[in-house]
């Protein structure tokens, strides 16, 4: 966690290049509280504020807390036209401040939803953040997290014909698994543990944790992402479609190991991985830098919880 909140860290790629939650997942939220219309959320490790602000059409109030300064102020500057995006006029239903989990200021059985996407496995104690959760939400509150891990490719258009698209995606994810673990050249040493694998197991770790003793009707649901994969209606769908060679690079550099190799090898380091995993895409699958794009999806899950 501590790599984004580094004064380095490019927080405008990350909402650039990250992948955003469809309005789908927050329907399945709501149906989880039966509420629409809950008044007190917190979203924590907020970011950007990629899942905070569609907290809107839930919550009549939010209120997003990152570590990271750089983060908090990207998702500042977007407050105008995501809300606008959302049909919202009161800004004052919304906003951001600059704290670590381990020192909130928040009343006491104040809240009515408590969520964390895409960070719960940085938080490290997990049974001080389940107690802490129970601690902050009212009788019935719900807690819940979400995330995503590894893109998948599941698809990709050029101008060749007659391929096993099957195959080629495999040995697409076998170049993508290259650069970001199995080549110790690359990102792989480069990652904050264990945070990163307990992610890669699916939040397991975390899930175990969870105490039945403060919390009941816990919902887990986990997706594995794979080629001719069909979605459920209670999954968290992630996938995107149409992406150049390029942007895909860009979206892999928006990774913590990334920057943390950046900081390692120089500047220019990441201009020399876009280049060198385009190259194995074109040379090793026959893919073209300029015309081919790519359909990828993302393994994720949800844990969703409410204080006894």
């Amino acid at each position: 966690m501590s790599t984004f909140a580094k004064i380095g860290f490019r927080s405008s790629n990350y909402e650039s290049f990250r992948p955003h939650y469809p309005s789908s997942f927050y329907d399945i939220l709501a149906n989880y509280i039966e509420s629409r219309h809950v008044q007190e959320t917190v979203d924590l490790g907020c970011g950007t504020a990629v899942a905070t602000f569609p907290l809107l059409k839930i919550s009549n109030h939010v209120r997003g807390i990152d570590l990271s300064p750089a983060m908090i102020k990207t998702a500042n500057e977007l407050k105008e036209v995501r809300l606008k995006q959302l049909g919202v006029s009161d800004f004052s239903r919304i906003d951001f401040e600059v704290s670590s989990v381990d020192n909130l200021q928040i009343e006491k059985e104040s809240l009515d939803l408590l969520t964390a996407a895409q960070c719960i496995h940085w938080f490290g104690d997990f049974d001080k953040f389940f107690r802490s959760a129970a601690k902050y939400l009212k009788p019935g509150g719900t807690l819940a997290y979400w995330y995503y891990i590894d893109p998948v490719f599941i698809g990709f258009n050029d101008s060749s014909q007659n391929r096993d698209s099957k195959e080629i995606c495999e040995k697409a994810n076998k170049i993508y698994r290259k650069y970001a673990y199995d080549d110790p050249n690359w990102f792989g040493r480069y990652w904050e543990q264990p945070g990163r694998n307990i992610l890669r197991d699916l939040l397991v770790e975390v899930d175990n944790k969870i105490p039945e003793d403060l919390f009941t009707e816990i919902k887990i649901k986990k997706t594995n992402a794979e080629f001719g994969m069909n979605f459920h209606e209670d999954d968290l769908e992630l996938q995107r479609s149409g992406i150049s060679l390029s942007d895909f690079a860009k979206y892999v550099q928006t990774f913590g190991a990334a920057h943390n190799y950046a900081e390692a090898h120089g500047k220019d380091s990441l201009q020399k991985f876009e280049d060198n995993i385009i190259e194995d895409f074109e040379r090793d699958l026959g893919w073209d830098r300029e015309k081919t794009t790519v359909d990828i999806a993302w393994s994720t899950g949800y844990s969703f919880m409410k204080k006894r």
